[in-house]
């Protein structure tokens, strides 16, 4: 089965940009059951996502820069306003990087991080739903009676 964003997206419950590593995690209808997965986001290199990437990160910059020289200007040109600027310089810089990627690129990622797991659920196309796979399910079963027993 070919996966694509749209049909996986209901079952992703979170994801996280860390570098240029999509962490996600998925739900498995039924049970409740989370199951984690991630994979590299990887930059598309068409004219239109170099031109967004180019915008976005001019954008973020001069955000950047003015902050920095408000907070200064506010907190003097001293080692205060030194440290504040310096402050609005480090912690601005983790949203620049997460606004490296497009969404598309982003979508991509979760996508290929659902394969990695797709053995885990099930598509019963004459429902248009996800499922639990069936041999996921068996064992899902089998850890419930584990857990009772003991």
């Amino acid at each position: 089965m070919k996966f694509n964003y749209d049909l996986i997206e209901p079952l992703l419950v979170e994801s996280e940009l860390d570098g240029s590593e999509l962490l996600c995690a998925f739900e498995i209808p039924g049970s409740g059951e989370i199951v984690e997965s991630s994979a590299r986001v990887k930059r598309s290199n068409s004219l239109q996502s170099d031109l967004t990437r180019n915008i976005t990160r001019m954008g973020s910059n001069m955000l950047r820069r003015e902050a920095s020289r408000l907070v200064r200007r506010t907190l003097g040109g001293g080692m205060l306003g030194r440290l504040g600027s310096s402050t609005v310089r480090s912690a601005s810089r983790p949203m620049q990087d997460k606004l490296q990627y497009s969404g598309d690129d982003k979508e991509e990622a979760v996508v290929e991080a659902f394969r990695k797991v797709a053995h885990r659920f099930y598509f019963d196309e004459t429902q248009g739903a996800w499922t639990q796979a069936p041999i996921a399910a068996a064992r899902t079963v089998e850890k419930r009676r584990r857990r009772r027993r003991r």
